[in-house]
């Protein structure tokens, strides 16, 4: 099969489906994309906004700055991994800074608490 792209009306279209919090494959069966493509759409596009960020948000004038983290699991719980289970499942962490006056997000990680 070629290697077709999405057009861009169809990639904002997705995005936005996404942000409104449909399924990847509820999107993917709406747009008939297949979830690889949507797959690939998401990593590109937080690839170009970790750029934007990078390159932008800096000196920021912050009076307060909140720091937030959230649990969320991939797969299962840890508790319920096999201990020789090297896949990237288990208990994940979502950690943020927000400027808590214009709840701007500019700064997070996410990952595994093995410390």
């Amino acid at each position: 099969m070629a290697n077709k792209r999405l057009s861009k009306e169809k990639q904002t279209l997705v995005l936005m489906a996404l942000c409104e919090g449909i399924p990847i494959r509820a999107a993917a069966r709406m747009f008939k994309v297949g979830k690889n493509a949507i797959h690939r759409l998401i990593c590109e596009t937080g690839e170009a906004f970790a750029d934007y960020i990078d390159a932008n948000f800096r000196d920021l004038p912050c009076s307060r700055i909140e720091m937030d983290e959230q649990w969320q699991y991939v797969g299962c719980h840890a508790g319920r991994l096999p201990k020789d289970d090297k896949t990237e499942r288990g208990d994940y962490w979502l950690w943020c800074c927000i400027d808590a006056d214009t709840k701007l997000v500019f700064s997070h990680k996410v990952g595994k608490r093995d410390w």
